[in-house]
């Protein structure tokens, strides 16, 4: 057992041993690495040192032989920098710090790449690789802490020295002043220019008002030498209103000021406009005026000219007998005049602009206006008096005639449409009475030669009805007989409908007062012996066949009583299209056409009657002799031919004359 304890003794002892020894040789090697840097920091080769910490890496600076080096560093008016490779700074003077306008210790251990603007961190890049030749210059800009960019010219070296870690060196030269510099030559070279080539009169005054500089142009209107002179003795402007001008009033307001004025000079007149602006120092403070006349004559005249022109064409627009509109190429109105505004139920033409048809008082119509506009803008081609109805703010129906033409622009291309119209609505209306009236005097004249040739007047019936539907274009047309017995009204004749409608209605007419239909057109017309008229059937609740009538077309009718001593034997019915056909003079051809009728009706009838009384006895209904004699023949001559006989009988009635002397010739007549 002492023996196991010793062995595992001395086991334990050897690795403690060894292990000794591997931290001994450790310790020799860290000692010999610190002594490097402590050598090199003696003999001056190290200007600085990095330093971990649990901070971070942090650079350690040393002054040694070469303060006089650092002194000079630090006092140039150039930035100047060292860096690694990879673009940490490891020394940085207080001049570049002053670029950056950060602390000393913020630059000194960050990124160079931070403080360059994005757009010259790309050549930065470039200028810091290895493979970059020596004493590399480019002009880049830095972002200073504040935001602000610093125009710098940058030159960049590599720096080699025994012992030590590879580094770069950078110089950075400031160009704030030297832009701002060249900016301001710049825009002195502009100001110079303006002031000899600028065509508008220019100068330059003092806080009191006195001319220290003027423009070519400015001296070439004066005619003289201006500097010095006060600005209201050289330029005597009266405002518009009358008040003298001075720049030194505008030097007390915040904004540019301009005011149109008038000059009288070497006893012209001149139009001026008239600019003033601040005249400020490089620190910003308020040194004069500058003053721009630029000379507004012949833009005045032309204006004066133009805005004459322009009257002259607005009191044509608005004095021509028409309407007058004209729209862009989506069809909004652009402008009018003022009576085709009042047509759209406004008071001015500014009312109507941007709005389309669809926003007017006749956008029932706006399609039909628009295709017509279309067809101008895309053809190119005018359309001229185009009979359009239109219908007004209160709902009335009128009728325009309208002329439409494309808008042209100095190009030759369409931008819009103009167009004119006439109200011919009375127009429309006496060609319609015209037409209607030559409809009805067609009907009056087919009617009268009818009279004179027909003879019966189941004829005279149907082809007057005819004659109304195919010559006076009426939709339909009837004629009914007046039945005394029955007191009814039958109908014998129908045009323009189916004959079956006679059936439909032939029970339709009561003359009787008290009978369901007894007030109807018709019984009306009988009992009143004149004409009744209905002039649009739709609104008319008494007329019992107003649903048949306008599911046929039928507007508007009228039942005119023919006439025969004063009495109504008959009716004759007319129905139009067209509502409110029947005016007084329509109707008073009508009422003529009525009459021929019955003058027919009666003549027919009194021929029928000659008839009856040349071959019957008038107050027996029998034959009369000549009738007699006539059938007897016939009958004679019957039985001739037919071989058989034929007899003939005569009775006279005895003691006649006692009846009519004892009871009267009317009692008499009564037995016959």
């Amino acid at each position: 057992m002492r023996s196991l304890d010793n062995t595992h003794l001395r086991m334990e002892t050897a690795k403690t041993y060894e292990q000794l020894l591997a931290e001994i040789r450790d310790l020799r090697a860290r000692v010999a690495e610190a002594e490097e840097p402590l050598r090199a920091i003696r003999s001056g080769n190290v200007d600085a040192m990095v330093v971990g910490s649990g901070r971070g890496e942090r650079l350690l600076a040393f002054e040694g032989a070469e303060s006089a080096y650092r002194i000079l560093i630090e006092n140039m008016g150039e930035g100047a920098l060292t860096l690694t490779p990879a673009g940490l700074v490891l020394y940085a003077n207080r001049r570049f710090a002053e670029m950056l306008r950060a602390p000393l210790e913020q630059v000194i251990g960050s990124g160079i790449h931070t403080w360059f603007a994005p757009e010259s961190r790309q050549v930065l890049q470039t200028l810091l690789r290895k493979d970059a030749l020596d004493n590399r210059r480019e002009e880049l800009a830095l972002v200073a802490a504040d935001g602000t960019q610093v125009p710098i010219y940058l030159s960049v070296n590599r720096l080699l020295a025994g012992g030590m870690p590879e580094s770069l060196c950078m110089i950075a030269t400031d160009l704030t002043e030297q832009k701002r510099n060249a900016a301001m030559l710049a825009a002195e070279r502009l100001a110079r220019a303006i002031m000899e080539q600028g065509a508008d009169a220019i100068v330059l005054c003092d806080e009191t008002g006195r001319i220290i500089r003027a423009s070519k142009a400015a001296q070439a209107f004066y005619g003289k030498n201006l500097l010095g002179q006060p600005f209201e003795r050289a330029f005597p402007l009266r405002e518009l209103s009358g008040t003298a001008f001075s720049p030194i009033g505008a030097l007390h307001t915040n904004t540019y000021h301009s005011v149109e004025a008038r000059l009288e000079y070497n006893g012209q007149g001149f139009a001026l406009l008239v600019s003033v602006g601040h005249l400020k120092g490089a620190r910003n403070e308020l040194l004069g005026s500058v003053v721009t006349l630029t000379d507004i004559t012949e833009r005045k005249r032309a204006a004066d000219e133009l805005r004459e022109s322009m009257n002259l064409l607005q009191l044509v627009v608005e004095h021509v007998p028409a309407r007058i509109f004209w729209k862009d190429r989506d069809l909004r109105y652009l402008g009018c005049n003022t009576q085709f505004a009042k047509d759209a139920g406004h008071s001015r033409p500014d009312e109507l602009t941007g709005k389309n048809d669809f926003e007017m008082g006749w956008k029932d119509q706006a399609e039909l206006y628009r295709a017509d506009d279309n067809a101008v803008l895309k053809s190119g081609a005018s359309k001229l008096e185009i009979d359009e109805p239109q219908t007004t703010p209160d709902g009335t129906t009128i009728w325009l005639r309208t002329s439409k033409v494309p808008l042209r622009d100095k190009d030759s291309q369409t931008i819009g449409i103009l167009g004119l119209y006439q109200d011919v609505t009375a127009v429309k209306m006496a060609e319609s009475r015209i037409n209607r009236l030559n409809r009805v005097y067609a009907v009056l004249s087919g009617i009268n030669t009818l009279v004179v040739r027909v003879s019966d007047r189941d004829e005279l019936f149907r082809e007057a009805c005819r004659i109304a539907v195919e010559h006076g274009q009426f939709k339909m047309a009837w004629i009914g007989i007046v039945d005394r017995s029955a007191m009814k009204i039958v109908p014998i004749a129908v045009a323009g409908a189916e004959p079956e409608l006679l059936t439909l209605i032939k029970d339709q007419f009561p003359l009787r007062d008290d009978a369901p239909l007894g007030n109807s057109m018709s019984a009306r017309a009988v009992r009143e012996r004149k004409a009744i008229v209905s002039s649009d059937i739709r609104g008319d609740q008494s007329n019992f066949l107003a649903k048949e009538l306008v599911g046929r077309e039928i507007a508007s009718m009228a039942i005119l009583p023919l006439l025969v001593s004063d009495e109504a034997v008959g009716v004759l019915g007319l129905f139009a299209g067209e509502a409110g056909f029947f005016d007084d003079e329509e109707m008073k051809l009508l009422t003529d056409l009525a009459g021929d009728i019955a003058f027919a009706i009666d003549d027919i009838e009194k021929q029928e009657r000659l008839d009856y009384l040349a071959y019957y006895d008038a107050l027996t209904g029998l034959a009369n002799r000549k009738l007699f004699l006539d059938r007897v023949t016939q009958y004679l001559r019957s039985a001739a031919s037919g071989g058989h006989h034929i007899a003939v009988f005569m009775l006279d009635i005895e003691r006649f004359r006692n009846i009519n002397e004892s009871l009267g010739q009317e009692a008499g007549d009564d037995m016959l």
